[in-house]
């Protein structure tokens, strides 16, 4: 029994060695969201150019079939080619569509997934070390897979988003000690110094806001 209790309180401390290496500060999780919200901001008025582009190529179809109908009414065009033209443009147009839908639809996923992703390497073992064993097993499972013991050794292979954010650890305690909270949401600030770790985060931050976008 005195065993089983061992093993489980070495295994929670793997755990939480592996969780403190995941875990970002507070401050820093508020200017990378803020920092992709900025970056959403921008993204959404390209989106706006293409979604008027679509919607205009849409539009164009519509009258397409509209005039195609017009002309079989008026018998200006046989049967069978009426109904190829008009597959052909309900195809194109179904297309069109399904990409406005998507396009609204996947910048607020990979926005909301990022915002997700840095709160839970935040407070991700707070919850672990205060959760119930299903809370923990869940934990577990949003960070990684194919978790393992051997040799009384845990391992765990992290999903992409994990091991990007693991590769920010040293550049994020850079920032802090060079920035207070406040003036990381101040754009100006960080991208006028000549510390490397600042663009790098920013491209590190880029990669994960890439990944995330591409799950959709």
């Amino acid at each position: 029994m005195s065993s089983d209790k061992s093993n489980c309180s070495d295994f929670e401390q793997q755990v939480d060695s592996l969780l403190s290496k995941m875990e970002i500060p507070e401050e820093f999780t508020n200017w990378a969201i803020k920092w992709l919200q900025k970056q959403n901001e921008v993204e959404v008025k390209d989106r706006t150019t293409i979604n008027r582009s679509l919607q205009g190529l849409y539009n164009n179809i519509q009258k397409q079939i509209d005039e195609l109908l017009d002309m079989w009414l008026k018998n200006l065009i046989l049967d069978e080619e009426y109904q190829k033209k008009k597959d052909l443009l309900l195809f194109e147009k179904k297309e069109i569509n399904e990409k406005l839908g998507k396009t609204d639809e996947r910048a607020n996923n990979w926005l909301e997934l990022s915002g997700n992703t840095f709160n839970f390497a935040t407070y991700s073992r707070h919850w672990f070390n205060n959760g119930t064993i299903q809370q923990k097993r869940e934990i577990l499972s949003t960070f990684g897979s194919n978790l393992m013991i051997k040799d009384r050794i845990l391992s765990l292979c992290l999903h992409k988003p994990f091991t990007i954010i693991n590769e920010m650890q040293e550049k994020i305690d850079v920032l802090l000690d060079l920035f207070e909270p406040e003036e990381l949401t101040d754009k100006s600030s960080y991208l006028n110094t000549s510390t490397e770790a600042v663009p790098n985060l920013l491209k590190i931050l880029d990669d994960v806001r890439t990944f995330l976008s591409n799950i959709y």
